[in-house]
């Protein structure tokens, strides 16, 4: 829709630039701009798929060749984040622990 309205839109622009010139060559060029954006126009809307473009086409993956998590990589890095959450959570706890003491002393 937004290529068929932008279509229109030059084409509307560039007959009003064809009206005001009176040189032949440029006449022709505007005429060439024309059909070009009225091919855009009637591509846009015959096919249906217009703005979709395949960029890289699927493949499938090679049956012989399977993809297999990392066990110990994810175990390695589940108690790194889990010792680093337990820290974090640790200091958190204390710091609450200190200011409702604080509180309650005042």
């Amino acid at each position: 829709k937004k290529t068929i309205d932008e279509a229109n839109q030059t084409i509307e622009y560039l007959n009003k630039e064809v009206e005001k010139t009176r040189i032949v060559e440029l006449q022709q060029a505007i005429y060439f701009m024309i059909e070009n954006q009225i091919n855009l126009r009637t591509m846009a809307n015959v096919q249906k798929e217009f703005a979709f473009q395949v960029i890289s086409p699927a493949i499938p993956s090679d049956q012989d060749r399977y993809f297999k998590p990392k066990r110990m990589f994810i175990v390695i890095i589940g108690a790194i984040l889990g010792v680093f959450f337990g820290v974090f959570l640790s200091f958190l706890l204390f710091a609450f622990k200190r200011i409702r003491k604080d509180m309650s002393a005042s």
